[in-house]
């Protein structure tokens, strides 16, 4: 489990990254977007920071954060859709880190139950 969190924090790490330089107008036009797409950038880079911090600092709120940020955005690009546009690569990647959390956190429960 420990060895997937990291690899997920080093993916909240890079989106961090990435919604740093949408910040700067580098990637994405920040100036020019609509305002719920400006909020929606701020507090994806601030949960993403948070997330991936503490995920590498091994305390839970990194994984609550994690669950709490995928949550969000699986109801951001399904249910709204048509404010964020198609994003099917993003709902794939967290249903698939979601997935496979819970896997990990099902078979680690149970690894600790034969003990």
């Amino acid at each position: 489990m420990r060895l997937y969190l990291k690899i997920i924090a080093i993916c909240y790490f890079v989106g961090f990254i990435l919604h740093v330089l949408d910040l700067f107008g580098a990637r994405l036009n920040f100036a020019e977007m609509k305002p719920l797409w400006k909020v929606w950038i701020v507090f994806l880079t601030v949960a993403d920071a948070v997330t991936a911090y503490g995920l590498i600092k091994k305390r839970i709120f990194g994984e609550v954060f994690f669950l709490g940020v995928a949550f969000s955005q699986l109801v951001a690009y399904t249910a709204f859709e048509h404010l964020f546009g198609p994003q099917m690569p993003l709902i794939l990647f967290h249903l698939l880190t979601i997935g496979i959390y819970i896997f990990l956190l099902r078979r680690q429960n149970i690894l600790l139950e034969k003990k």
